[in-house]
């Protein structure tokens, strides 16, 4: 059976379990009932968006195949043999047909302006049925990317037995996509230049564009303001993947992701979310989290930058540093001393634009890790900031800070033991090549124990920031516990980075290794977003007011 179904805007709302009413050719009376709720689940989490843009493929036998057919008319266009204006359904039919499958039970495309979430289309890529979006009628070569994620992982996922288990029994299906998804684009992308970049502190503007496409940098956003509507475990589980690899990345991802999208969404106004949060998700631009001066660092409550209440406006005059994206950033979400007499409770949080008269950028910092981010100081000299672009009631910006700050601890923490991971799985694979004395160095005890001890304090910390994500997920008081995720992942990603080293040996001393780049990444993990030392006052405060988190079953 091939049906074709025209479906424009509000007509969504009709795809109900046993009530299918659509404009089609032949009749569409009755799905299975796992395709019914995600169908359902498109049309609740879309809600807001009028016309959008998909492609939907059907077929219970035959879902992988259908990637192949993409793949092919993918592959044509990035050849030049294939015009994009030429392709329609005949073309995509035809390509089904030299795929060698059977036609799709269903094909539905909807037309119009806003996108659905990429990440969207990877969960219900693991539902009963295959989603594939090709961005009607642009057809560029980055979109088919997510559509060929479950053809190109089908070996890892389902063709192999007896790997070694790792906390997947407590993932969903569209969890691990995503999870994969991360995985893949972390080491065939970011990877292939990594050394470069680090080397000659490049900022990876070529990767974060694609994760912008790609939707990485609006993970937990609600789609109707450009995001994915995801949850907490899904952006951890990406950014360990990236992390993995590169620090440099999944900091840019995690500033914009848990500082900016979420403060904006959870405490902004309607305004400024559709003025500023829409291009933020959609990662059309990026944005930056300003706290931290020259004088306030973890005493976040010392602000002498200034946003003095000029009736219309408020006068910004301050400097902030250790700014991250801050020559990249197109929003700045930055937090000021209105009422000194009021101590904390005086400070604002303002969503401030770059190209507003009176902001100066510095040039980024040498660090000693993440060196292909970008990290500055910005001077506000007499900025005039609209009353409109403060967040929050007066005197909101210090208690805004650090509920914010908070929930970003989970991502460092999902950063720290990235890196972590990462150089345990590169000593595992070295030790498993590298011989000495008639074997490999992995049956040697010496080395034997170093990974068992990386293995089990990683595992211990990766229970810590997945039980963080899952609390947050259930909105519950993530304080406690986001610290302590950030406190035994970071401190698992120093030592261990550091004895993947002593196991590379010599090797492990110089970049071809990587294990060396990510013993320097791994120091700031102990240093950004709050101290270790401030993690301890945190969690110890918490304990002696009774205030530890209730324990998780999983």
């Amino acid at each position: 059976m091939n049906l074709l179904v025209e479906t424009i805007g509000k007509e969504l709302s009709t795809l109900m379990d046993n009530d299918i009413r659509l404009n089609s050719i032949g009749d569409i009376t009755k799905l299975p009932t796992r395709t019914h709720r995600a169908l359902t689940d498109v049309i609740e989490r879309t809600s807001n968006n009028k016309r959008m843009t998909l492609t939907l493929a059907l077929n219970y036998s035959s879902r992988w195949e259908i990637t192949e057919a993409v793949k092919q008319i993918a592959n044509e266009v990035a050849q030049g043999t294939l015009d994009v204006n030429d392709i329609n359904d005949a073309v995509i039919s035809n390509h089904l047909t030299t795929a060698d499958m059977p036609d799709p039970e269903l094909l539905i495309r909807t037309s119009g302006e806003k996108r659905v979430s990429n990440f969207l289309m990877w969960q219900l890529s693991y539902t009963e049925f295959h989603f594939t979006d090709v961005y009607w009628p642009d057809f560029r070569k980055a979109h088919f990317y997510q559509a060929l994620l479950d053809y190109q992982n089908r070996e890892r996922r389902f063709g192999k037995t007896g790997e070694q288990a790792d906390m997947n029994y407590i993932l969903t299906e569209e969890q691990k996509a995503v999870q994969e998804a991360a995985r893949d684009f972390a080491q065939n992308h970011i990877a292939k230049d990594v050394i470069e970049r680090d080397t000659n502190k490049k900022f990876p503007h070529d990767h974060i564009k694609a994760m912008g496409e790609l939707g990485f940098l609006g993970m937990m956003t609600d789609p109707q303001y450009g995001g994915g509507g995801m949850d907490t475990m899904s952006y951890v589980l990406a950014m360990e993947e990236i992390s993995k690899v590169d620090a440099s990345v999944s900091v840019v991802m995690s500033v914009n992701n848990s500082l900016v999208c979420w403060g904006l969404e959870m405490y902004g106004t309607e305004e400024q979310k559709q003025k500023y949060l829409i291009p933020l998700a959609s990662g059309e631009v990026i944005g930056s989290f300003c706290l931290s001066e020259p004088e306030a660092g973890s005493d976040a409550t010392s602000q002498r930058t200034t946003a003095e209440d000029k009736g219309d406006y408020y006068l910004l005059n301050g400097t902030k540093n250790w700014i991250t994206n801050g020559s990249t950033s197109r929003y700045h979400l930055v937090m000021a001393q209105t009422h000194p007499e009021k101590k904390h409770r005086g400070i604002n949080a303002f969503i401030v634009d770059v190209e507003w008269e009176g902001v100066q950028v510095s040039a980024p910092e040498d660090k000693l890790g993440i060196r292909s981010s970008d990290t500055c100081t910005i001077m506000y000299t007499n900025v005039k900031v609209p009353k409109e672009n403060r967040i929050g009631e007066d005197g909101f910006g210090f208690k805004f800070a650090m509920k914010v700050l908070s929930g970003g601890r989970i991502g460092i923490a999902a950063q720290a033991l990235g890196i972590a991971a990462g150089a345990y799985e590169l000593s595992i694979k070295y030790a498993k090549e590298r011989e000495a004395f008639g074997k490999p160095i992995g049956n040697h005890q010496a080395i034997a124990f170093k990974l068992a001890d990386m293995a089990t304090d990683i595992e211990a910390a990766r229970l810590m920031v997945y039980r963080a994500a899952q609390l947050k997920d259930k909105h519950m008081d993530i304080t406690a516990a986001s610290s302590m995720a950030k406190l035994i992942a970071s401190e698992a990603a120093m030592k261990h980075t550091v004895e993947a080293i002593q196991v590379h040996g010599g090797y492990g001393y110089v970049k071809e290794y990587h294990v060396e780049r990510l013993m320097r990444d791994a120091k700031i993990t102990q240093i950004y977003e709050g101290t270790s030392e401030i993690q301890h006052i945190v969690i110890s405060r918490n304990i002696l007011k009774n205030q530890l988190y209730e324990p998780v079953i999983f």
